[in-house]
């Protein structure tokens, strides 16, 4: 089995960044990250955000209920076109109430599910890669790298999401999809094909939702509330910037 502390390594040496801390207290409830870029890098303007999380569903049917709106924009010709539906808040807490029993959010390290990334710049600076094993014993397996940011209203997103059988050591398929997820203060829940509607499709069914969110980056802290009952704490001094995440109870005033 792959490393699952790997990855997020090598997505901010690949960056040019020089990893400061990267912490995980025993009690598995505080995640915490920082970094500083290289010399020669610019870290003026504006930078973007995104935790995701990995929902898997027993019953979509009352999804019909949140009055939401499927939607496509395309971020290239070579994979397959991804749809999306833009949440607010109030989607948000339908969706956590209504559903409590029809889905549950995979959890996964925090710092592993995370875009961070300067816009217009070619590298992301963190990107998502994690795994879980389902109920079923299914390995699923997601892989979801930003392709480039436009001008922080927006990131291109590849998303790989396999599902395997490690008993039977089957090589999975692998579905490949993207979409120009929009960054404008709205939550996006990605919807991932079934082996029923893609070929490469998974068995079980899984969507993805996202937090992006732009800012500029300039001294100070901020604090994002997630979804799925965590807060996500940005705090940036001179050229180090250090992302913290909580239980959203302990979110700081």
């Amino acid at each position: 089995m792959r490393s699952i502390i790997a990855p997020a390594l090598l997505a901010l040496a690949v960056a040019g960044c020089t990893v400061v801390e990267q912490k995980i207290p025993p009690d598995k409830k505080v995640w915490s990250q920082s970094f500083k870029p290289s010399k020669g890098i610019p870290v003026s303007g504006v930078w973007v955000a995104a935790d995701c999380r990995a929902m898997l569903f027993s019953n979509t049917d009352f999804l019909d209920k949140l009055e939401i709106k499927w939607q496509v924009a395309p971020a290239g010709a070579d994979l397959d076109t991804t749809r999306f539906a833009l949440l607010t808040g109030r989607h948000v807490a339908r969706l956590n109430e209504n559903g409590r029993r029809s889905f549950s959010y995979v959890q996964v390290i925090d710092r592993l599910a995370f875009v961070l990334m300067r816009a217009a710049s070619p590298v992301a600076n963190a990107t998502p890669e994690f795994y879980y094993r389902t109920d079923a014993g299914t390995l699923l397996d997601f892989d979801i790298t930003p392709k480039a940011a436009l001008d922080g209203r927006s990131i291109d997103l590849r998303i790989a999401v396999s599902e395997s059988d490690p008993e039977t050591h089957t090589v999975p398929a692998e579905w490949v999809g993207s979409l120009r997820m929009p960054v404008a203060g709205s939550y996006v829940l990605v919807d991932i094909p079934t082996a029923r509607d893609h070929p490469a499709g998974t068995q079980s069914r899984v969507m993805l939702l996202f937090a992006p969110e732009s800012f500029e980056w300039k001294d100070g802290r901020r604090v994002t509330v997630l979804p799925w009952g965590r807060a996500r704490i940005t705090t940036i001094e001179n050229r180090a910037i250090g992302t913290t995440w909580v239980s959203k109870e302990k979110k700081p005033k």
